[in-house]
């Protein structure tokens, strides 16, 4: 069922375009003189298109306050937006502004242009409401929503999947809702009532992540001082997500096929065989495949996890997903802090839409709640907005300008010196690479345990790392894992 709402307060437009609309099967039409009074009338539930008068300087001066209403409901309906001008009215001024707004009609409206619009069939059914379509996924509260064509096969091949007990595959650059995506499968599947765990295995100790996923027996290893059990144990009959699978080392590769073939494994130091009772997802965002290839990823792994493989594509290749999501998000983090907010600027609402993300569903969250803690009046402004993101194009210094030379303290003999160059240096590629320390090993060209070592001798290992890097960040990293 859709419900078209038609706000105008020349009555007569109004009563001829509900008589028009009227006749649709499918669709109810309810009448508003003011956007502002339309606003309550807006719920959750079915499809809406909302025709606006835009004629009107008073519904033209309210239309912000109904968009914002209607992109929040746009997570959970199919929402669009016409707008009525007169002739000579640029009819793509609104369209800029907010995606909701598909396009106008001019007066006197012509019915088969506005019932073009509404991609109304020839049996007098609206096929979609303003010719924008989208697809969801929702349990217990997870929802998964995008209109990107391109992810609607995704989400119906995860529907009829969630539910078989299967190893999964996600693959996506980092930030693109891996791991909440393995959430809601987990809610859609019959473990659902079972425990989830996520682990992201990049922040695991080398000579440790045995010992987390399967577990150990008490004197299996130096400092086993008491039994624990493994990830494996703890998500029994549930759902266990392991991250970053592509830096597990060949031992823990071997390990982890045996359990994918036989649903068995043994904790370290103990001879007693478990069952492995959890729905296994996997997620990595690298090419596993490239790294089969390269003999650095165990080619039969690979094969054996990519029968069911899901990849989610970046953001900017998802352009009409952008506002709802970062709405959202800004709904979210209002209710969250108490924060009002009763304005998107246009000059926000297109920087939005300009950026390329490259830090994708994570980085836009960041974003749109630093806006909402920094507003003002309950605007969100560019200014709002990290400077970064504004400046893209201007990250880094003309060459004509050298850097400055690095004063240290007088009295630093070599190798404190050494040291100091060492730490600087690892702690930015570390930030380059997100504290991903299996990917910042490869960068530098050395193995993981030699890469923890370092760090160790360092003072970077653990929080100290995760600390010395958000401080040289600006306050603004989040360490992953």
């Amino acid at each position: 069922m859709s419900t078209i709402l038609i706000i105008s307060p020349d009555e007569t437009l109004r009563d001829g375009l509900s008589t028009t609309l009227a006749s649709l099967q499918g669709c109810s039409v309810q009448q508003f003189q003011r956007a502002a009074d339309a606003i309550t009338a807006v719920r959750k539930g079915p499809d809406w298109v909302v025709l606006v008068d835009f004629r009107e300087p008073a519904c033209a001066s309210e239309m912000d306050g109904l968009l914002e209403h209607l992109n929040g409901l746009s997570h959970h309906s199919c929402v669009q937006v016409l707008g009525i001008t007169d002739r000579g009215y640029p009819r793509n001024v609104w369209r800029w502004l907010d995606p909701l707004v598909a396009g106008c009609v001019t007066t006197p409206v012509c019915t088969d242009s506005l019932l073009r619009l509404l991609s109304v069939d020839d049996d007098g059914t609206a096929a979609s409401v303003g010719g924008v379509e989208q697809r969801s996924l929702t349990a217990n509260g997870w929802s998964f929503t995008t209109r990107t064509s391109a992810v609607f096969p995704l989400l119906g091949q995860l529907e009829l999947i969630a539910a078989r007990d299967v190893t999964l595959l996600l693959t996506g650059e980092t930030g693109t809702g891996k791991s909440y995506l393995a959430r809601l499968i987990h809610e859609l599947s019959e473990r659902r009532s079972g425990p989830f765990f996520a682990t992201a295995c990049g922040a695991l100790p080398p000579d440790l992540i045995e010992s987390e996923l399967f577990g150990h027996v008490r004197g299996a290893f130096t400092s086993a001082v008491r039994s624990s059990v493994g990830r494996f144990e703890a998500a029994r009959g549930g759902t266990l997500l392991l991250d970053e699978i592509d830096v597990l080392g060949a031992k823990e590769q071997s390990r982890l096929l045996h359990v994918i073939e036989t649903g068995k494994y043994e904790p370290v130091g103990s001879t007693d065989t478990k069952t492995a009772d959890v729905r296994l997802i996997v997620a990595s965002n690298v090419d596993l495949k490239r790294l089969a290839e390269r003999h650095q990823f165990r080619a039969d792994l690979y094969y054996r996890l990519n029968v069911l493989e899901f990849h989610l594509p970046p953001l900017r290749q998802r352009p009409s997903d952008i506002i709802p999501l970062a709405t959202q998000f800004i709904d979210d983090t209002c209710q969250r802090h108490g924060i009002p907010i009763t304005h998107m600027s246009s000059d926000f609402l297109a920087l939005l839409k300009q950026y390329h993300w490259p830090g994708n569903i994570r980085e836009l969250l960041n974003q749109m709640r630093r806006a909402v803690l920094l507003s003002k009046d309950g605007v969100l402004t560019t200014d709002s907005l990290s400077l970064d993101l504004q400046t893209e194009e201007c990250e880094t210094e003309p060459e004509s300008q050298p850097k400055q030379p690095v004063r240290r303290p007088a009295g630093w003999n070599l190798n404190r010196r050494l040291a100091c160059s060492e730490r600087e240096f690892l702690v930015e590629t570390l930030r380059a690479h997100n504290n991903n320390r299996a990917a910042t090993a490869r960068a530098l060209g050395i193995s993981r345990t030699a890469l923890y070592k370092k760090l160790q001798r360092l003072g970077l290992a653990e929080k100290a790392c995760c600390s010395a890097i958000g401080a040289d960040a600006g306050g603004g990293y989040t360490a992953r894992g």
